[in-house]
């Protein structure tokens, strides 16, 4: 199984972890992420399989909430 994280790559900075990293239901945490889309204004939408929601983060990688599917 792979891991239940986000990561935003940036070629000057490198990795930043977005999710929490550990799997789980709780906010900012996943359970096998499979897509993932980003907003003009930059928030990230992960669909987060294992939960039936998308989280949302912000651009900046913080927890913004989650939208049940």
């Amino acid at each position: 199984r792979g891991t239940d994280q986000v990561f935003r790559l940036d070629a000057a900075t490198g990795a930043t972890v977005w999710s929490s990293g550990t799997s789980g239901d709780g906010d900012g945490q996943l359970d096998g992420p499979r897509g993932v889309s980003v907003d003009l204004d930059g928030n990230v939408y992960v669909a987060d399989s294992g939960n039936d929601r998308i989280a949302v983060f912000a651009p900046d990688g913080s927890f913004v909430r989650n939208l049940a599917v």
